[in-house]
């Protein structure tokens, strides 16, 4: 089964009444666990912080992923969880992460969204 987008593993789960669980990444041991899970048949979110994306790098921890996850046989999707930094938001989205999380906490609810 492909690395899919994140969407496709939420809405089968959704439809079929069923919790996907969505571990974060650190580095290359806690993701060899993780998809470990492949072994129960379970789709699995990968999710990164921001701080791991710059202290790995995009391009490795990417790679990383890629390699681990492309050769299973259950779905997998690669999330970057809870960055207000919209470049790199971006920077993931086109090096192929399947879904993110923007964190607008730091912005004012009122006012058209300038940083409080």
């Amino acid at each position: 089964m492909p690395i899919v987008p994140t969407k496709e593993i939420l809405g089968r789960a959704f439809q079929e009444r069923y919790g996907v669980g969505a571990f974060n990444m650190v580095n290359d041991l806690p993701l060899e666990a993780v998809l470990a899970a492949s072994e129960l048949k379970a789709a699995v979110i990968i999710q990164t912080s921001v701080k791991t994306v710059k202290s790995i790098g995009l391009n490795m921890l990417y790679a990383l992923f890629r390699e681990t996850a492309s050769p299973l046989p259950v779905p997998v999707s690669l999330h970057l969880d809870h960055c207000p930094e919209r470049e790199l938001i971006t920077a993931c989205l086109k090096k192929g992460w399947n879904s993110v999380l923007f964190d607008g906490s730091h912005l004012a609810v009122e006012g058209g969204g300038r940083p409080l």
